[in-house]
């Protein structure tokens, strides 16, 4: 049978070869950063905003596919949803638009506003096929979503099972220690260009869905999106990034987080208590940042704000 996963090493090193993504050739040059190699083609255009804008966030999806398509589905001619970093599974960063700009990557089904968190957002896109199936036939035999053969249960190199399934799904595939290591590089130049502590939840609260914004600085499209599977417990997120206490978060009365080791710094707070104007253009989340508080501890001071809709003119008491 012929199996996807023993494939994938061979597909990615032949993009590398040909920058062909299912037809659509592109040109590589080096990035911003080092390991990034940013792509582009006269073959498409008008897949991102050229339009600069804050960066509040970091969002990470999974792609549920392999490197080619991947890059050919993110760089759809006048289609307005891509993300700037696509990370291979041989740890290659691919960077299809400059992450000043945007595209929407959130969609219409998401708990926070898909146009303003695509905005703000730098968003990084992992290839990985994701959640698995066993072949109905043998069910020795794991399927991925598109009912392709990914491998064998024998090959626990190529996925892994899950104690308790995540979203209907036991098996999946597996990121690679390649992967890890290129997000953690990226993840830690995005930070110091934008400012942004790397900071995630608990491993135990990673993973689910958030009706509001999650109190940290990076964020999966599965904390969002009901209808999602990247990410699940499979991704290892103790592996990148600084891990969140509620003490370190100063989590919003509502939002439940279990406590853990306190991270000095994660978020540093005001030393005195004042307030801001409003001014066109903010955003809770903006003001929490520009002053070195979390957005949780902004909200907690401020009872009475709707965090999604303040006014110009309108008066914020800082912590």
């Amino acid at each position: 049978m012929d199996f996807r996963a023993y494939k994938l090493s061979t597909i990615e090193s032949n993009f590398k070869k040909t920058l062909n993504a299912a037809g659509r050739q592109f040109k590589a040059s080096s990035g911003e950063f080092p390991g990034v190699v940013r792509l582009t083609s006269v073959d498409t255009k008008g897949f991102y905003c050229e339009e600069k804008a804050t960066k509040e966030k970091i969002a990470l999806h999974g792609t549920a596919g392999v490197l080619h398509g991947d890059l050919w589905a993110l760089s759809q001619n006048n289609n307005h949803v891509s993300v700037s970093y696509v990370v291979a599974r041989d740890g290659t960063i691919y960077q299809l638009f400059p992450d000043e700009y945007w595209s929407y990557h959130l969609g219409g089904n998401s708990s926070i506003s898909n146009s303003y968190w695509s905005k703000h957002t730098v968003a990084i896109e992992v290839s990985n096929l994701l959640g698995l199936v066993e072949s109905k036939i043998d069910p020795n035999l794991l399927f991925d979503t598109y009912l392709k053969p990914y491998c064998t249960k024998a090959d626990k190199d190529f996925y892994t099972e899950l104690p308790v399934p995540y979203r209907g799904y036991r098996y999946w595939a597996k990121f690679t220690d390649a992967q890890y290591d290129s997000l953690n590089s990226l993840l830690k130049n995005l930070g110091e260009k934008f400012k942004l502590p790397i900071t995630h939840l608990p491993a135990d609260q990673a993973y689910n869905f958030f009706p509001g914004v999650v109190p940290t600085s990076l964020f999966m499209h599965t904390n969002c999106r009901k209808d999602k599977i990247d990410f699940s417990p499979s991704f290892d997120i103790s592996r990148i990034g600084q891990v969140v206490s509620v003490e370190d978060a100063n989590v919003a009365p509502g939002v439940s987080l279990p406590t853990g080791a306190p991270n000095p710094g994660v978020f540093i707070t005001a030393p005195a208590s004042k307030s801001v104007i409003v001014k066109a253009g903010d955003t809770i989340w903006g003001i929490a940042k520009s002053h070195n508080v979390s957005p949780a501890a902004l909200i907690k001071v401020n009872p009475g704000i709707d965090p999604n809709k303040i006014q110009v003119g309108q008066e914020i008491k800082l912590p």
